[in-house]
């Protein structure tokens, strides 16, 4: 923000006259229009780019339409244009007619106040995506539009087809791969249809927009398309964590449990599942984001398997993860999953309800897809009861399973489930028990899953004790100010991982990722480079997962 703020008090910036008054017929909005059609209905369309680029991977006479207006039609021609105070953009507009901004200027300095702001928000954009974060400087356009070479060009136009408004778009320069590209975004932002106007629309819109054209330079096809409009929503948040745009289009992801994580349509779902790029940038850092994006550049591919080798714990588990934390929103918010839980007001709802105790059913699931069952017995779960799960797979799905015993937001236990017939053990009485199924496998075909589940009561349990995943003890000292220690003990030997995570979410340390031995075990943490502040040890086992709370006094 430093950046923005020096930018507004020394915005310097040279306009010019192009000497046209109308600007020029644009080929690819002529195309553009007739892939979105009319929908009769005032609709905002977040980003045109998906448009332009899935119709570029096309082999249809719309697609050969939009690769003839790509390859052959050149830059819009506009009265005037500024550039911005770094030297990065080039911004051109109208100075009348459909496509001029408003034209105040409060500061007299000959630009208006709407191109300003303009430079000075994309500015920040370079700023954070490219020095902050550290991703490439965009592919060069050369002198396409009449700047210096490795100026990036943005043109502010009225947005509209038919009854469609989109807040802004992204323009390849070739019908394929890695490639310069240049912005086009909306000159207003006054229309009903926007969910987020004026000037807080044209702050995330650029941040969106130039996050594509990043993506363009690294491997910008329409196979990538799920990933650019996912990390774009992601990265408009980032840079703008006060505005919330994002919070419009979770619905679908919240009621759709059929759609894989990394559709790639037009109907908007990526918008929706930007939340899953949210949640690995809170998760494991926002430099995942960046690598994730590194390995599709480096590949030239864009297939979600190839994150397995990049995301710590593959995508199946991090997809596992996403939908534990989305259970924690709206009325269940909890801060410790989404740091902004408490403003998503969507709910994910349960696709199986029970009131009793045993039962047997199944679920279809898709590739990439999770779905919940909920388990809320007439009797709470008591103490030292026992849930014996089995689970037959009919074809082949790549599966992680979690259980949440759920009372209030800050009274939850959350454990993995290990194997086809996990037992967990009720540490204390618990309202309901919610079974988080996820299929992480990649193959595209209909996925059955027979589960069912036996609550051995503790009356019923008096020669064989119930069987539980492990015991964790509270962190001691806890709070402390130099180092803390965690006790565990293994029911039998195996492989364990403990972890430690910031209230963000995001892993910020490593204690163990071993073999250990049957027994009560004990592990040290002592933070180094960290922040005073509340922390999780998570400590995973084949016995399942187990989370403790610290207190860091630094």
């Amino acid at each position: 923000m430093k950046t923005l703020k020096r930018s507004l008090i020394a915005l310097m910036m040279t306009a010019s006259l192009a000497g046209a008054a109308q600007a020029k017929t644009d080929a690819i909005d002529e195309v553009l229009a007739r892939i979105i059609g009319d929908t009769g209905e005032p609709t905002a369309i977040k980003s045109g780019t998906p448009y332009i680029v899935g119709a570029l991977q096309g082999d249809d006479e719309i697609a050969a339409a939009m690769k003839t207006a790509v390859t052959e039609n050149g830059r819009p021609e506009m009265d005037a244009h500024a550039d911005s105070p770094s030297g990065h953009f080039r911004v051109h507009y109208d100075l009348s007619g459909t496509n001029a901004p408003d034209m105040d200027d409060t500061d007299f300095n000959g630009i208006p106040d709407y191109i300003d702001s303009t430079c000075v928000y994309l500015d920040y954009a370079w700023d954070l995506i490219v020095n902050d974060l550290s991703y490439a400087s965009p592919k060069s356009d050369g002198l396409l539009g009449g700047g210096l070479s490795g100026m990036v060009d943005c043109y502010i136009k009225h947005l509209q087809s038919g009854a469609s408004y989109y807040y802004g778009l992204s323009k390849p320069d070739t019908a394929y791969g890695k490639t310069s590209s240049w912005i086009e975004i909306d000159n207003n932002f006054a229309e009903a249809a926007y969910s987020t106007k004026g000037y807080e629309a044209l702050k995330i819109t650029t941040a969106h927009e130039f996050f594509h054209v990043i993506h363009f330079s690294y491997y910008g096809t329409s196979s990538s398309l799920w990933w650019m409009e996912q990390t774009a929503v992601w990265m408009e948040d980032r840079a703008w964590d006060d505005v919330n745009d994002y919070l419009y289009y979770l619905g679908e992801i919240f009621s759709n449990r059929n759609k894989p994580i990394n559709t790639n349509d037009r109907t908007g779902f990526y918008y929706s599942a930007s939340i899953f790029a949210i949640h690995v940038a809170e998760y494991y850092g926002d430099d995942m984001i960046r690598k994730l994006w590194n390995k599709f550049r480096d590949e030239q591919s864009a297939d979600i398997q190839d994150f397995n080798t990049i995301l710590p714990d593959g995508v199946p588990q991090a997809l596992s993860d996403l939908a534990v934390w989305m259970y924690f929103t709206g009325y269940r918010s909890n801060d410790a999953f989404f740091s902004e839980s408490s403003i998503m007001t969507g709910m994910v709802e349960a696709e199986k309800y029970f009131t009793v105790k045993n039962a047997e059913d199944s679920l279809s699931f898709q590739k990439y897809t999770f779905k919940y069952v909920d388990i809320t017995p007439e009797e709470r779960f008591a103490v030292n009861d026992t849930l014996k799960f089995n689970f037959i797979d009919r074809d082949g799905g790549v599966w992680k399973k979690h259980l949440i015993f759920y009372n209030t937001p800050n009274d939850y236990i959350v454990t993995q489930l290990i194997g086809d017939n996990p037992q967990v053990r009720v540490e204390r009485p618990f309202d309901s028990a919610v079974l988080v199924i996820t299929n992480g496998s990649n193959i595209n075909r209909n996925y059955d899953l027979v589960y069912s589940f036996e609550t051995v009561e503790t009356t019923d349990v008096k020669d064989e004790p119930a069987p539980y995943a492990f015991e964790l003890d509270n962190a001691w000292p806890n709070p402390f100010n130099a180092s803390t220690s965690i006790s565990f003990t293994l029911q039998e030997s195996g492989h364990v991982s403990a972890a430690v995570y910031n209230t963000a979410g995001q892993k910020v340390d490593t204690l163990i990722n071993s073999e250990m031995t049957a027994g009560e075990n004990r592990i040290f943490w002592t933070p180094e480079n960290l922040s005073g502040g509340i922390y999780f040890i998570r400590i995973a086992t084949a016995q399942g997962v187990k989370t403790a709370k610290t207190l860091y006094l630094k």
